[in-house]
């Protein structure tokens, strides 16, 4: 096991993990607080892509639409 595996492994017996953190977050941003968050992680989706080179702009474009229609679908 590598000195990440340690500190990964250290955080997830302690209890911060992404899930737990983001589970906090969502809490403490009261009502609209899932929605916050999702949006949040929807911009560094985002941002990641755009990092990653304008390329891959169509792809970006593709998964802005999925989410868009998932989320005002009934």
């Amino acid at each position: 096991m590598d000195l990440q595996g340690v500190f990964l492994t250290a955080l997830s017996v302690m209890g911060l993990t992404y899930q737990a953190m983001r589970g906090r977050l969502v809490k403490s941003l009261g009502a609209n607080g899932e929605k916050q968050v999702r949006q949040a992680e929807g911009t560094l989706d985002t941002l990641k892509t755009l990092k990653g080179g304008l390329h891959k702009a169509s792809e970006m474009k593709a998964n802005q639409g999925s989410a868009l229609q998932s989320e005002y679908s009934l």
